[in-house]
């Protein structure tokens, strides 16, 4: 037997020392994707979702308002777990007041929007103790358990509510038209998300977005900007045209993080970094002008 070799003393074979670390390597690799994937787990405990099913919202986004999705949107973050999609901020059911301070609308309004939300059975109201009780329905938006399986886009709520703040309802009704058109694995805008093999995506660019979901291209160019100065998305040139890709701390479709994703949440905290050291430029420049 040479030194390259040794002799297994659970089965008494000689097997070669190379074939031995390959197996450990690939055995460590193996060790830290559990790892990883039990990470995850673990964030995800923390880190609660909505899932937003795509065939039922792409048929909602034909028939309201771009401002009207924009308040779909921001009622996301408010759905009570295990509390059957009922509304909640601070601990109480909302009211009408509690919506209307979300939304940014007037009382008049809000209630307008709400009524539109509950005729086409988006909202759901019930009375509890005389009470007006908002929750979403689960054929939409379900947290906690799904009721179809439907592809679906998973929003991360903590995050989203923090985010949606500084939008408009216009770019946040945008950012839920685009919810089912990113790709699961790539987080790329493309006409066949669902496509497993990576070489055939066929990434959207700004005028083929703008059919997909109906909008202006010029207006959606300003929505767009508006989005990725926010932080949602990323606007980059592939093949010399715009290509879009969203921020998977936001939006997300897959089981578990993997590298990749690491990678696109850098390229984002990049991006953010950069803005804000363009904004403290600009604000000292604001500064020493007087």
């Amino acid at each position: 037997m040479d030194k390259n070799s040794y002799i297994d003393l659970g089965t008494g074979e000689v097997k070669s020392k190379r074939e031995y670390k390959l197996q450990n390597i690939k055995q460590s690799q193996e060790y830290k994707k559990m790892l990883k994937r039990e990470e995850y787990r673990d964030r995800q405990r923390s880190r609660k979702w909505i899932a937003c099913f795509h065939q039922p919202i792409q048929k909602l986004s034909e028939v309201l308002e771009l401002h009207e999705l924009g308040v779909v949107m921001n009622l996301l973050p408010y759905t009570k777990f295990k509390g059957n999609g009922k509304l909640v901020k601070d601990g109480e059911v909302m009211r009408i007041a509690d919506i209307r301070e979300v939304i940014g609308r007037t009382k008049r309004s809000t209630i307008t929007i709400m009524n539109k939300l509950e005729g086409l059975n988006v909202i759901l109201k019930r009375k509890e103790r005389n009470r007006n009780i908002y929750s979403l329905n689960p054929h939409y938006h379900s947290i906690g358990k799904l009721l179809h399986s439907d592809p679906f886009t998973k929003v991360y709520q903590l995050a989203a509510r923090k985010m949606l703040r500084n939008l408009t309802l216009k770019q946040a009704g945008i950012l839920y038209k685009i919810l089912p058109h990113f790709h699961y694995q790539t987080y790329y805008l493309a006409h066949n998300p669902n496509e497993a093999d990576l070489n055939e995506i066929k990434h959207m660019n700004q005028r083929e977005l703008a059919q997909a979901i109906h909008e202006d291209v010029r207006t959606l160019r300003t929505h767009m900007k508006a989005l990725q100065s926010e932080g949602f998305i990323m606007i980059q040139k592939l093949s010399n045209t715009d290509a879009f890709i969203v921020n998977p701390d936001i939006m997300f479709r897959k089981d578990v993080e993997d590298e990749y994703t690491d990678v696109v949440r850098e390229q984002f905290y990049r991006l953010q970094l950069k803005r804000s050291q363009e904004l403290d430029v600009q604000l000292s420049a604001v500064t020493s002008g007087k």
